[in-house]
């Protein structure tokens, strides 16, 4: 894997963590509660009626019989971003990683290859030009011989 992959890569799963960060997880803080509810409802309720995909559930980040939905909401979006953090973080290590173990190939030089060739094409009338060294750069990089120019 090339350096500017490896940038590419890291700069797009960046952008995909700060987009679930403020699409999903900041989502409980910036929702008003502006719902008209049954009067037996408590803020359990509300947050069953309206979270149905709920990291911590009401019960757990207060007690009965007041449960209170701002402590919900802290706790609820402090895993939210806690989730992202550790995916965004799982994703880097694993690019870093596979980046470290990539071997170092270099990738064949094809503009070289065609400059090269362009250069020992016949000129008309006479007898082609043919350098010592521009044979030897063909030679080099024909694929199959291994000697790629980097």
């Amino acid at each position: 894997m090339r350096k500017s992959s490896l940038t590419l890569l890291l700069v797009a799963i960046t952008v995909v963590a700060v987009a679930a960060a403020w699409f999903w997880a900041l989502d409980p803080i910036t929702t008003a509660l502006l719902y008209i509810t049954p009067s037996g409802w408590t803020d359990a309720d509300l947050v069953r009626h309206l979270w149905l995909f709920r990291l911590v559930q009401p019960e757990w980040a207060s007690g009965p019989p007041q449960y209170d939905y701002l402590r919900w909401v802290q706790a609820e979006t402090t895993a939210r971003l806690g989730s992202v953090f550790l995916a965004w973080i799982s994703c880097a290590a694993w690019i870093m990683r596979r980046h470290l173990r990539s071997p170092n190939i270099a990738l064949p030089n094809w503009v070289a290859t065609m400059v090269a060739s362009l250069a020992l094409k016949p000129q008309t009338g006479s007898e082609p030009s043919r350098s010592g060294a521009a044979i030897e750069h063909l030679d080099a990089c024909e694929p199959g011989h291994g000697g790629y120019i980097a």
